[in-house]
């Protein structure tokens, strides 16, 4: 049984919880969502390396593969606006990862990590640990 607290970029559950609708940019990449968040929503400190968006335009992952989410229900509801509604389950799968974190409780998820090369995958893991941010 997974634990309820994510490590460096295992998403720990099977689904996660959110609020509202799911924006999506008008994008054709994943990683056009992470440069869009980065850029026109000023959250300039989501660290995702460039070997990483790199490696989800190889695999041409799209933006319905990636999504915001909350490890608990209260978590999202502090995200809640007028009008978005109650928090929602939404169903992540075994291999769900961490992209990045925003600082308030929402992780921007990538489904199905297995789709990752291995090699890539463990770069990230040591990108993500405590010491690794130094490589990118």
């Amino acid at each position: 049984m997974k634990k309820r607290v994510p490590d460096s970029i295992n998403w720990p559950l099977s689904f996660g919880w959110r609020v509202g609708e799911q924006y999506r940019p008008p994008v054709r990449l994943a990683s056009q969502v992470i440069l869009y968040e980065q850029q026109e929503k000023g959250n300039a400190h989501l660290a995702v390396p460039d070997f990483l968006l790199a490696e989800l335009d190889r695999l041409e992952i799209g933006p319905h593969d990636v999504c915001w989410l909350c490890l608990t229900r209260a978590a999202a509801r502090d995200f809640a606006r007028w009008g978005d509604g109650a928090a929602y389950r939404v169903g992540t799968g075994d291999d769900a990862l961490i992209l990045c974190e925003d600082g308030d409780g929402g992780y921007l998820l990538l489904f199905d990590g297995s789709r990752l090369d291995p090699g890539a995958l463990e770069r990230f893991k040591r990108y993500r640990s405590p010491h690794g941010q130094a490589e990118s």
